[in-house]
């Protein structure tokens, strides 16, 4: 009874789940031969370096937030927070020159993403015509590499600009 004048809607949201990313590409975890081998200019058959023990990403999110409209629906409020878990990244890994490759696929580490929504949605002047309403939002995102690979920084991205390293944020 208090709240009806006031509160028109509140509600709090809570989720949490787990999925995963298929994308290995179809037999990648297997060792196959590839016929567009080439040596000293000879044609011929030529292995495909892959890592038998190769995986789905899998990634691990919870969320929770509220929703909030107040004094006839003309101020709303959401606020959300998500905290986010990504285990056995694939990546390109380079490999010694001397194995006759370059670079392999492995599941190569865990990054996280945390941080939290504000939305603010007010509607200022609303006559029988028209109405103005204004909104705000603000948002703030930390995402670290929690995990590599043997533990060993590398560079990525357009000309190698990004340098990945464990506990550094992206």
């Amino acid at each position: 009874q208090w709240s009806a004048p006031v509160l028109n809607d509140g509600k709090i949201r809570l989720s949490y789940g787990v999925t995963g990313n298929e994308a290995i590409g179809n037999y990648d975890s297997w060792s196959k031969y590839n016929t567009s081998g080439n040596y000293l200019g000879v044609s011929g058959m030529a292995p495909n370096l892959t890592y038998g023990m190769l995986g789905w990403e899998k990634t691990e999110q919870f969320n929770i937030g509220a929703d909030i409209a107040l004094h006839d629906n003309r101020l709303k409020l959401t606020v959300d927070y998500y905290d986010k878990k990504t285990t056995d990244l694939l990546y390109e890994v380079e490999v010694p020159k001397e194995a006759g490759f370059d670079k392999m696929r492995k599941n190569v580490g865990a990054m996280s993403n945390k941080g939290f929504e504000i939305s603010l949605d007010a509607t200022i002047l609303k006559m029988k015509d028209w109405q103005w309403s204004a909104n705000f939002n603000v948002s703030h995102n930390v995402s670290r590499v929690t995990t590599l690979a043997d533990g060993i920084p590398f560079y990525t991205g357009s000309m190698s600009a990004i340098y990945v390293q464990e506990g550094a944020r992206i």
